[in-house]
């Protein structure tokens, strides 16, 4: 077993934890009876970080794969980090799917200023470990999404916080486009 599978063992547990916080919210979303005008806020941050997620485990792949052992301090970094995003996600997303005849079931409540600290602080840790996968352009990317998911936990207003989700949806994607493919070597 190489270090990068030992490690990864616990990501994968506490990344799968938020996958299924996630997809729990969708569903609770999906049996809601009432609606609220944040519904579609939440809803489409709950498939970005779905999307995050996977992104996140791509950024850990490129960055340990090929390391013959992964030394404490960022074996911790890489934890705490993936437990900084399943923070976010448990802030997102409310655990009230108990009873379907509850009037909690599936509501959805506008994103607390909690959910965009702490998805600003994974990305934060996220960039101090992956550094060496992303060119510059790739490190300016991340920090402006750092600095935008910061900037949310202001948004008081629908409005607001739409125009964030926007915002921070176009600098994820820049980040995207500027990691490496699986199996790519960067020279």
């Amino acid at each position: 077993m190489t270090a990068f599978e030992y490690a990864s063992g616990l990501i994968s547990i506490v990344i799968g934890l938020a996958i299924a916080r996630v997809l729990g919210g969708i569903g609770g979303f999906l049996v809601a009876r009432q609606r609220s005008t944040s519904d579609w806020i939440v809803a489409t941050w709950c498939l970005a970080l779905l999307v995050t997620m996977i992104a996140w485990w791509h950024v850990g792949w490129m960055t340990f794969r090929g390391r013959p052992e992964i030394d404490l301090g960022t074996s911790f970094a890489w934890s705490f980090a993936t437990a900084l995003f399943y923070l976010a996600v448990f802030v997102l997303v409310p655990h009230t799917i108990a009873q379907e005849d509850s009037s909690e079931v599936g509501t959805l409540r506008p994103p607390r200023p909690a959910f965009y600290l702490c998805l600003a602080a994974h990305f934060v840790a996220g960039s101090l470990i992956s550094n060496s996968v992303f060119e510059s352009q790739g490190v300016i990317i991340m920090s402006i999404l750092v600095l935008v998911s910061a900037a949310g936990a202001g948004a008081k207003t629908d409005r607001a916080r739409a125009i964030h989700l926007g915002v921070w949806l176009v600098a994820f994607v820049a980040v995207i486009v500027a990691t490496p493919a699986i199996g790519e070597v960067k020279p």
